[in-house]
C-alpha cells in the first residue's frame, strides 16, 4: 500500500513542479518553443484551462497555473499528514489553516528549487556547451537574479562566481527562512 502512496505522491509532486515551472516561464518570458516548455504546457493545460475561468491569465502572470500548483500542494500536505498519522480525517477542520499555510510554503519552495536547478543548468552549460538549446530557457530563468549578483561580484575574466553565490543565497533561503517558517507553523498545529 505504501508503494501506491509513493507513486501518487511522486505524480502529484511532478504535476506541481510543472505548474510552478509554467508560472515561472510565463513570468520571466521564457521561450515556449523549447521542448521543455511544450511538455510543461501540455501536461498542465488540462487543469489550468478550467482554472483560467476563475483567474484569467494576464500578460505576465498565469494565476491559474499557480492556483493549480497550490491545490496540488494542499492535497500533498493532507496526504502526508494522513500518511504520517499526524491527523485523522475527522480532525481535518482544525488543521485546515496549517494545511493552507504549508501548501503555500511548498509552492514557494518548489519555485526556489526550480530556480536553483536553472542556475545549475545555466552554469554547467555555459562551461560545457554555451550553444545548447537549453541555454535560452536557463538564461531567462536566471538572468533576473544573476544580474544583481554580478553588479556586486562582477566576473573575473572567464571566472564568474555569481551562480555559486546565487546558489548559496537560494540554499540559505530554503534552509533558514523557509525552514523557520515551517517550524513555526508546525508548532502552531
Amino acid at each position: 500500500m505504501r508503494s501506491i502512496e509513493s507513486i501518487i505522491e511522486i505524480a502529484l509532486t511532478l504535476l506541481t513542479v510543472l505548474a510552478v515551472l509554467r508560472f515561472l516561464m510565463i513570468y520571466f518570458a521564457s521561450p515556449w518553443r523549447h521542448p521543455i516548455g511544450q511538455w510543461c504546457y501540455k501536461l498542465t493545460e488540462f487543469a489550468v484551462t478550467p482554472l483560467k475561468k476563475i483567474f484569467p491569465k494576464s500578460a505576465r502572470y498565469d494565476y491559474a497555473a499557480l492556483l493549480w500548483a497550490y491545490l496540488l500542494d494542499i492535497v500533498l500536505v493532507i496526504l502526508n499528514m494522513i500518511g504520517f498519522s499526524q491527523i485523522h480525517l475527522t480532525q481535518f477542520i482544525y488543521a485546515l489553516p496549517f494545511v493552507l499555510l504549508m501548501a503555500m510554503i511548498a509552492v514557494v519552495k518548489q519555485a526556489i528549487y526550480i530556480l536553483m536547478s536553472s542556475v545549475f543548468v545555466y552554469a554547467t552549460l555555459s562551461w560545457i556547451s554555451p550553444s545548447n538549446e537549453l541555454m535560452p530557457l536557463a538564461r531567462s530563468l536566471t538572468a533576473p537574479f544573476l544580474g544583481p549578483v554580478r553588479k556586486i561580484l562582477p566576473p573575473m575574466g572567464q571566472l564568474d562566481l555569481s551562480p555559486v553565490v546565487l546558489m548559496v543565497i537560494y540554499q540559505l533561503t530554503v534552509t533558514i527562512l523557509i525552514g523557520a517558517l515551517e517550524m513555526l507553523i508546525e508548532q502552531l498545529l
